[in-house]
Order: C-alpha cells, then sequence, then structure tokens
C-alpha cells in the first residue's frame, strides 16, 4: 500500500508539504503525494467536480475557490457556535436537540479556534489538482493555489495532528449538515498520515519554509 510514495518527483519541499496538505482525501482516494496531476481519467474527473461541487467549466472552479478561500464550511459553522453560545440551555443541550448542534457543542472550542480552515483548505488543494487534471488551469496556476492554501494551513495550524483532527471534523459537520457520510476510509486514512514511516506528514516537518506567493492569483482577496 502507497509504494507511490516512492515515485521520483522532482518536487520542492514547498510542493511536496502543498500536495501533503490535501490529506486524507489524497489518500483515501489513492492519489499520489509526488505528481500534481491526479491518477484519474479525465472524464471521471470532470464527473467528479460536477457531483461534489457543481462545477462544469473554469468560470465554475474559480468560483468555488474563492469560496473555499474565504467562506467555505467555516462561515456557517461559526454561526451554529454563535447561536448555541446564545442559547440558555448550552452547554447542557435537550436531549432533542439536533445532532448537528449536539456535535457542535460537543466540540465547539476546537471549532472556535480553528473554524474548520484546515477542512476548507485541503479541500482547495485537491480542488486544484482536479482543475489541473482535468485542463481548466494550468500546472503553475494549480501550483499557485496549492501554495497558498498550504501557507494558510501553516499558519493556522501548529501541526500535522491538528490539521487532521480538523479535517474529520469538518468532514463531520458536513455530513450532519446533509453532506456526504464520514466514511472508515477518512479514519483509515487519517490514521495512516499520523502514523506510517513513509507517509508526507511523518516525513516533512510542519514549519518546512513555503516561501513568498510569487504571482497574485484571481480571486485570493475579498
Amino acid at each position: 500500500m502507497m509504494s507511490w510514495w516512492w515515485r521520483k518527483k522532482a518536487l520542492s519541499d514547498a510542493q511536496s508539504w502543498g500536495l501533503a496538505a490535501g490529506g486524507p482525501l489524497t489518500v483515501a482516494s489513492g492519489w499520489s503525494f509526488t505528481e500534481l496531476r491526479l491518477r484519474w481519467a479525465k472524464r471521471a474527473c470532470r464527473e467528479g467536480l460536477r457531483e461534489a461541487y457543481e462545477i462544469s467549466d473554469l468560470d465554475g472552479l474559480q468560483a468555488t475557490f474563492r469560496w473555499l478561500l474565504h467562506e467555505g464550511h467555516r462561515s456557517p459553522c461559526l454561526e451554529v457556535c454563535e447561536l448555541l453560545r446564545q442559547s440558555p440551555e448550552f452547554p447542557d443541550l435537550a436531549p432533542e436537540a439536533p445532532d448537528l448542534h449536539r456535535f457542535v457543542a460537543e466540540y465547539i472550542n476546537q471549532l472556535e479556534k480553528f473554524q474548520l480552515v484546515g477542512f476548507d483548505l485541503s479541500r482547495l488543494v485537491i480542488l486544484a489538482r482536479c482543475g489541473y487534471t482535468v485542463e481548466y488551469i494550468g500546472e503553475q496556476e494549480a501550483w499557485s493555489w496549492v501554495l497558498e492554501a498550504a501557507r494558510r494551513i501553516q499558519r493556522a495550524f501548529p501541526c500535522w495532528e491538528e490539521l487532521g483532527r480538523d479535517f474529520l471534523l469538518g468532514h463531520r459537520f458536513l455530513e450532519l449538515s446533509g453532506g456526504n457520510h464520514v466514511t472508515e476510509k477518512n479514519f483509515a486514512a487519517h490514521h495512516w498520515l499520523l502514523n506510517n514511516p513513509i507517509s508526507p506528514w511523518r516525513r516533512l516537518p510542519w514549519d518546512t519554509p513555503l516561501g513568498p506567493v510569487e504571482e497574485s492569483t484571481e480571486g485570493w482577496e475579498t
């Protein structure tokens, strides 16, 4: 398993770190940490973009980049946190309270601290790789998005472990909000990343220099 880690590829440390920031989704999907392009047929990748994000062209891709960068699921998550903080029942919610509220109440300190930044920006890394794979964007632009997401992740978290925890919390929040189910693959991938000696999370120091932004990419700033 994961023998593709050893495939020789001329990536910088910053690029390797950026791909590693794709985290559990990369492992669960069987994709490589050593090349930008995803090992998916172009047609299958296009279908995946449509199903997951309703993206069918460059405009849709760029709009989703901006959404993940500036809003994502952290915005509704913080709204629920604020709602619960103002509730007279908090933190002892009634048994009939929605599962989403009970989940947020249990992890509210973590959710308020990191705000699902890792969940949103890890998916931005994957989305940039998808966009490059289906040729909506070129290699240089894809790397620009990957590394910008990586820099923001690195500033927001102290270590790989906290990033992974935020990713799993984000998946659970999405599931309870009506999104995809959190599968065992996600947990297995998280465990592999934290514990396998060949995992990039074990091989790449958290504080690996990622360099300054070399070029502006449309949509980075609000």
